[in-house]
């Protein structure tokens, strides 16, 4: 059964033409040196020609006489790999005889096209012209770009080809995204195509073949171009981090032509695999060299992938594509642990900006849509943009508590402008908290934990906020929630008296003595308004216990499962 399924797929996949090409070349690189002798640069180049016009031949005849398809797609799979071999084989050459390389490499494009346009007419096969172009760009791409090298050489003097080995997947990325209008033509714009093979398997594997070989071609461009011995060179996985954000544009693309989401979806997470794809995977002085050098005049190719990951989803968010902009608030995220002079996430200076710029965004939607879920998040980003801020300046504690009054005011503001259910119970959530904080400024400002100026302004800031919200909205709760700091700040206002004529130990007595009394008032009271004794507040009373109570009913709730189970 292992023998038979063995033969089956040989007999199926024949992959013997590409077997054959493989040793071909493998016999040709281990023997010729093109460098040491002109004997031998034309030898190559005939071997390399008269495989690809044989092969070209052969898949003329099997598709014209013997229509087997499957057999001649493996030949055109080949016949790529044997563009990419010779524009490879005279890579060194460009240094050595650079007038003898443009001859070889003009001569190897010329019979790229001439081969691949003698095909297509003569079995009738249909490559659009949106799709034709594309191809030809990046085919000669593969031929012309070691010919910058030669003239980098001839016209500086020297073997430093950093730079342009480090730009050679960036061109062929901005190449790449000509295959945009092809795309937003559709499967229809190839249905008639001359073959069996249908959208997408055609045209679609010839250029995904032609990306990968784009990859190995930037690393094979440092293994020629480089002066270091062996396998050490400059390269990294960043180097293809934009070739990478642009093949997710193109896959994008097509989701959105084919109008499926959940496609659509699984590019937008994918695209997130440009951030592992721009750390530093790679150790070597040669290498770590040229990251340093390229941190050190531009920024860390970590940045620069967050960069593009922030602007690929910046287009998608303009494409209507995410309509919610979660992706692209998840890509500025990271920039709270990413800087331009860091080779990899750092969590111990954050950046605030990135939180700023959320906020914005958060509040464009939330205004947009009308949200305030989106409000309530903008307030909470905001509190964390001010109390990163604030890091710099000041302890984390302190920071910490301007974080808090930041995200209070803003809860009080998305109180005010909304006006819907949520926009209810959020005030009531603004009034519990400033309740709280007066009941910690109170005990902070007995015990002189802070200097009492600083809890008399907090006090005089909450009562502010209180009444205005009261002000704007006419929430009775508000102005309940007032009283509490003003209590607080009469409390500390009798402290700070009786501390000028007593002990420190007498002040404190007699303030926890005024806030005993004061609990025991007000038990008095909701007793007497129970009671009925009180019949012109007692209704009043009830309805604000029964608004209190079905303002927090999101919160009774989850507690009431909680004690049930």
């Amino acid at each position: 059964m292992a023998r038979a399924g063995i033969v089956r797929f040989l007999y199926n996949q024949n992959p013997f033409y590409l077997i054959s090409a493989a040793v071909v070349l493998f016999g040709c690189q281990s023997s010729l040196d093109v460098t040491s002798s002109f004997e031998n640069v034309w030898l190559l180049s005939s071997i390399l020609a008269a495989v690809t016009l044989l092969m070209a031949a052969t898949a003329f005849l099997i598709v014209r006489f013997g229509r087997v398809w499957d057999d001649a797609r493996s030949i055109f799979m080949v016949l790529l790999l044997m563009f990419f071999a010779i524009s490879v084989s005279f890579d060194r050459l460009c240094i050595t005889n650079a007038n003898l390389a443009i001859i070889m490499l003009l001569g190897g494009f010329c019979l790229a096209t001439l081969v691949t346009e003698t095909l297509l007419w003569t079995l009738k096969i249909r490559f659009p012209a949106l799709f034709r172009l594309p191809y030809y760009l990046l085919t000669g791409m593969g031929f012309a770009y070691p010919l910058l090298f030669a003239a980098h050489h001839k016209h500086y003097q020297n073997t430093d080809f950093d730079w342009l080995l480090f730009t050679f997947p960036i061109v062929a990325a901005v190449l790449s995204l000509s295959l945009l209008p092809a795309i937003r033509r559709g499967s229809e714009y190839v249905k008639d195509n001359g073959t069996p093979w249908k959208w997408p398997a055609f045209p679609w594997a010839i250029f995904v073949l032609l990306l990968v070989g784009i990859c190995g071609r930037s690393f094979i461009l440092c293994l020629s171009f480089e002066t270091s011995a062996g396998m050490h060179t400059i390269f990294g996985s960043y180097f293809l981090m934009p070739l990478f954000l642009a093949v997710i544009v193109l896959l994008l693309e097509i989701a959105t032509v084919q109008r499926n989401s959940i496609f659509q979806n699984w590019v937008l997470a994918s695209a997130f695999l440009a951030i592992p794809l721009s750390l530093h995977w790679v150790s070597g002085t040669t290498y770590e060299k040229f990251a340093n050098q390229l941190t050190g005049e531009f920024c860390s190719p970590l940045f620069a992938g967050a960069v593009g990951l922030a602007l690929l989803y910046l287009y998608a968010c303009i494409r209507r594509i995410d309509t919610r902009a979660t992706w692209l608030s998840s890509a500025l995220a990271c920039f709270v642990f990413i800087s331009p002079a860091d080779n990899s996430f750092s969590f111990d200076h954050l950046s605030a900006w990135p939180l700023y710029a959320l906020t914005i965004l958060q509040v464009a939607l939330a205004v947009k849509q009308s949200s305030t879920t989106r409000f309530v998040f903008s307030s909470v980003l905001l509190a964390l943009a001010v109390a990163t801020t604030s890091l710099n300046d000041f302890p984390p504690e302190v920071s910490f508590a301007i974080g808090v009054h930041v995200f209070l005011i803003a809860l009080a503001a998305t109180a005010v402008y909304c006006r819907d259910k949520i926009a209810s119970r959020v005030n009531a959530i603004v009034a519990g908290i400033i309740v709280l904080l007066a009941v910690a400024t109170c005990v902070i400002g007995v015990l002189q934990i802070v200097p009492t100026s600083w809890a008399f302004a907090e006090t005089a800031l909450l009562v502010t906020l209180a009444l205005s919200s009261w002000n704007a909205r006419r929430d009775w709760v508000m102005l309940v929630a007032s009283l509490a700091p003003a209590l607080v700040g009469g409390i500390m206002a009798l402290t700070y008296a009786l501390g000028h004529y007593g002990s420190q130990s007498e002040k404190k007595l007699v303030t926890f003595l005024l806030i005993g009394a004061l609990c025991f008032v007000a038990g008095i009271l909701i007793s007497l308004l129970k009671s009925g004794l009180v019949k012109g507040l007692s209704k009043n009373f009830q309805n604000a216990i029964f608004d209190i109570k079905r303002r927090f009913a999101f919160v009774e709730k989850p507690i009431q499962k909680l004690q049930s189970d």
